[in-house]
């Protein structure tokens, strides 16, 4: 493992504060710290023997993720690993909202072993999905440069986060996980509801307004009530 920091190396538009080389297994990881006219923020990269992944989160963003990635790392001390798992299964999850952009923890489980998925989507400057898959056995090292980072180079570049509410999920016994958000933007606060498929991971997603919300419960209401399903199957 290399670490270099306080380098200045510019990058096309990009100056780059600190970076620091991790070794997993296989992979190598590159977290950096980077600057550029709308800010500071810190990259993720992933290079495998094929490929390259990255995921970008503001200092903001990537304070939230340490948070969420100690409830990992606690989950995973204390919850035994199944070395006869076959099927890659579904531990933990959790989604994070930043502005334009979506960042979806997935804690996995295989023959392998266990790793995290971290993915990122943005809706801007036009609709992209990327992602990273960290091992849990380097998960806390990763974790701590990140914190590390941000102890020494996020004062002054954090900002609030415009959650309105803790996100909500909802499990289906076809394979399938919804997830409830509440944000907003400068057009007013919306519900963004995503439709997750175990198996393939693929995400589909609607937003609603939120003063559309109620009569989109009417809506709901009565389509329950047409199709039959009585309260046993709802709360199932």
């Amino acid at each position: 493992m290399s670490d270099s920091e306080h380098r200045n190396k510019k990058g096309g538009n990009e100056d780059e504060i600190a970076s620091k080389l991790i070794s997993v297994a296989y992979k190598r990881f590159y977290v950096d710290v980077k600057q550029n006219t709308r800010g500071r923020f810190i990259k993720i990269a992933e290079m495998g023997a094929n490929h390259k992944s990255r995921v970008v989160l503001s200092m903001s963003a990537a304070s939230a993720l340490v948070d969420k990635l100690e409830g990992y790392l606690s989950f995973h001390d204390t919850t035994p690993e199944d070395p006869k798992r076959e099927e890659t299964t579904d531990l933990m999850s959790d989604i994070l909202n930043f502005e334009t952009r979506r960042y979806y923890l997935d804690l996995k489980e295989n023959s392998r072993g266990r790793f995290l998925r971290l993915a990122q989507t943005s809706s801007l400057p036009r609709p992209s999905r990327s992602q990273v898959a960290i091992p849990m056995v380097g998960l806390k090292e990763i974790k701590e440069c990140i914190a590390d980072f941000i102890s020494k180079f996020g004062e002054g570049y954090m900002d609030s986060n415009s959650d309105l509410m803790d996100a909500m999920t909802l499990k289906s016994e076809l394979g399938k996980t919804f997830y409830f958000d509440a944000n907003q933007n400068d057009r007013g606060s919306f519900l963004r509801v995503s439709e997750v498929k175990s198996a393939s991971g693929f995400r589909t997603s609607i937003t609603i307004p939120a003063s559309s919300l109620t009569a989109f419960r009417k809506v709901l209401t009565e389509a329950i009530e047409k199709l039959n399903i009585d309260k046993t199957d709802v709360e199932a």
